[in-house]
């Protein structure tokens, strides 16, 4: 009886030298790996299993067992796999000593591994065609675009597009009371960053049902990699968007550039996403002057033909000017045309070229002893609504004056549905 418990204690070391062999490689690689490692892979596997442990002991005291680790954490390149696959702990020693180690920095050139990470996917990079084998833009892109490097021209018209709508917690639009929300900006339709540094006034605005639009908050710039790609984004954290938990209100969110043109699309968080017809207002008087700023919205809106979404190919439209912050209209006696232009989007694209906006004519009214006038928008095509996946969005520019316009969303279901987020033809450059 006393004998047997005396083995034991040489049988120890063997459970120390437990299955997942990586902590043993790493002590064999602090002594000498290149000699002994070399000569005993294969040809003493079966006859040294009980050797290794004995040599393992001595060199536990060497904290490189954290190296060890590292070869775990490098797993998806699959060469770690293997060592643990020979059946003796002798054999991983010569595949662990930072073969693995080595081959992770190998991918990345290690230079600069920190820099790199990006380069790594410069492989997902070129996924969308052949546009984006710039992610080599790390390395000298000045050669290829050096016009992108230029500053934007003040005055340049810009897209601005919210990508991102995040409530927190993830909650629905009827419990949400705060959202967090991302624009992204691009210089054109082929969706060309801007450069890296650029850091204009970026500003979210929100339409709350038929009002004009206010803006809500600026955006802070940070530097976003996705697929391979970096580029500026704009982030808009805590924005309330409590109004929507009451199902009658509809919460519309655009984007704009302070000093550029910008075509924006429109994202719209409710709980209700059918169409609603505007509620006009009627005007408080008129100004005497031309405004030095308008809100303006839309009054009324009238289908041809067939009354229903699904059958409707066009409609007619019909916009109010007032005076910012009041209800104060434009007379006709005013001596001043100022022209007034339709926008539209579709889902959560962006608005076409500005060529593709439709001029109002001017029209008077007379209610209540009061004569103001109105603008008209006739035969708006909204033939694509009669899919009940699509949806418009319209507002009101005038040119030469700041304007905020209201929202007014037409579809089966007007409601943004987070759609796929864009990607940067490129990466942006310094």
């Amino acid at each position: 009886p006393t004998d047997t418990p005396s083995p034991t204690p040489s049988a120890t070391p063997t459970p120390e030298a437990t299955y997942p062999p990586s902590p043993i490689s790493t002590p064999t690689f602090t002594p000498t790996p290149v000699t002994t490692p070399t000569d005993t892979p294969t040809a003493t596997p079966t006859d040294t299993p009980t050797v290794v442990p004995t040599d393992t002991p001595s060199p536990t005291p060497s904290p490189t067992p954290s190296m060890t680790p590292t070869s775990e954490a490098t797993y998806p390149p699959s060469p770690i796999s293997t060592p643990t696959f020979t059946p003796t702990p002798t054999d991983t020693p010569t595949d662990t000593p930072t073969a693995t180690p080595t081959v992770a920095p190998t991918d990345t050139p290690s230079p600069t591994p920190s820099p790199t990470p990006s380069a790594t996917p410069t492989p997902e990079a070129t996924y969308p065609p052949s546009p984006i084998s710039t992610p080599t833009f790390t390395p000298t892109p000045a050669a290829n675009t050096p016009e992108a490097e230029l500053p934007v021209p003040a005055g340049t018209p810009v897209i601005a597009k919210v990508e991102i709508v995040w409530p927190h917690g993830g909650l629905p639009a009827e419990r949400a009371m705060l959202a967090n929300i991302t624009a992204y900006i691009f210089l054109d339709d082929a969706l060309s960053p801007p450069p890296c540094d650029w850091d204009p006034t970026v500003r979210l605005w929100m339409a709350v049902n038929d009002l004009p639009a206010r803006p809500v908050q600026v955006g802070k710039r940070r530097l976003l990699t996705e697929r391979g790609r970096s580029f500026p984004v704009w982030d808009f954290n805590d924005v309330n968007v409590g109004a929507a938990r009451i199902p009658r209100n509809r919460l519309h969110f655009f984007v704009t550039v302070d000093g550029a043109p910008t075509r924006r699309n429109i994202w719209v968080h409710a709980i209700d996403g059918r169409t609603v017809s505007p509620q006009p207002v009627r005007p408080q008087g008129v100004v005497s002057a031309p405004p030095a700023a308008l809100d303006a919205r839309i009054q009324a809106v009238s289908l041809r033909g067939d009354a229903s979404i699904e059958r409707t190919e066009r409609l007619d439209i019909t916009a109010l000017l007032t005076e910012r912050d009041s209800l104060r209209a434009i007379p006709p006696g005013l001596n001043w045309h100022p022209t007034v232009r339709l926008h539209w989007s579709v889902n959560a694209e962006s608005e076409p070229d500005f060529r593709h906006t439709i001029v109002g004519t001017p029209r008077e009214v007379a209610e209540d002893g009061l004569t103001y006038l109105v603008w008209d928008f006739r035969d708006v095509y909204v033939g694509l609504a009669r899919n009940p996946a699509n949806r418009y969005a319209f507002w009101i520019t005038v040119d030469g004056v700041p304007t905020a316009s209201g929202v007014w969303v037409y579809g089966t279901d007007v409601r943004t549905r987070y759609p796929r987020v864009d990607l940067p033809s490129r990466s942006c450059l310094s």
